[in-house]
């Protein structure tokens, strides 16, 4: 009767992104998911004993999830469900499958209802066995996993709106991110690339490390 129940709800997935992709449906849903967001500002320079003082944006950091999922593999919930040993190596293929073509471990896309659609990168992974098989196997286990949003560069040059050259911009760097295309993004001129390279005392433009933060100022478009 639980297992038919079950059958019927929505279950949360992790995709990633490797070709083919590799998917993984929790056999039950976490009871609780946590999502931070965190801002940067900066504060004016105002004189001493200022109080209130004028924030600044600076940037928004990427989005973290959080959450627990209960892996049981005693049949209570599903008699014909996976084991716990499975399911756990289907969830470390879903959250850890290594890129050879970008040498980073695949973004993945988590979602769940409406309630959830998140892409980023696996940060944390932490299981704890529970029960156990009188030959040692693994029945029941806790896994919490942490995941940091991870936008595409090129959507997320769309998402920043950066597009204003009579303010200053401070980017931070993302990978695949080119100086030019940034340029272009700001001033409407790919061509200014060369005076932010000087700007910001860069001495190979052309390898800039995600994590990078660069100052784009006003310039003279021309």
């Amino acid at each position: 009767m639980l297992a038919a129940l079950l059958g019927r709800v929505t279950k949360l997935k992790i995709t990633n992104f490797m070709t083919p992709p590799k998917m993984f449906e929790c056999l039950i849903n976490p009871d609780t998911l946590s999502r931070a967001i965190d801002i940067t500002f900066t504060e004016q320079d105002v004189p001493p004993g200022t109080q209130d003082p004028e924030s600044k944006f600076v940037r928004k950091k990427p989005d973290t999830i959080n959450f627990e999922l209960l892996i049981d593999g005693t049949g209570v919930v599903d008699v014909t469900g996976p084991t716990a040993e499975t399911q756990i190596t289907k969830l470390r293929e879903a959250v850890m499958s290594y890129d050879s073509k970008t040498h980073q471990i695949s973004p993945v896309n988590i979602t769940w209802g409406t309630t959830l659609n998140f892409i980023g990168r696996l940060q944390n992974m932490s299981i704890n066995y529970t029960m156990f098989a009188p030959d040692g196997k693994p029945l029941r286990a806790k896994v919490s996993l942490s995941f940091v949003g991870d936008t595409p560069a090129k959507k997320d040059m769309s998402q920043r709106n950066i597009n204003s050259p009579d303010l200053s911009h401070i980017i931070v760097i993302k990978e695949g991110d080119h100086l030019p295309d940034i340029c272009e993004q700001i001033y409407g001129n790919p061509k200014l690339y060369l005076e932010i390279a000087r700007i910001n005392k860069l001495t190979n433009f052309r390898n800039l490390k995600a994590g990078m933060e660069l100052l784009f100022p006003p310039l003279d478009k021309s």
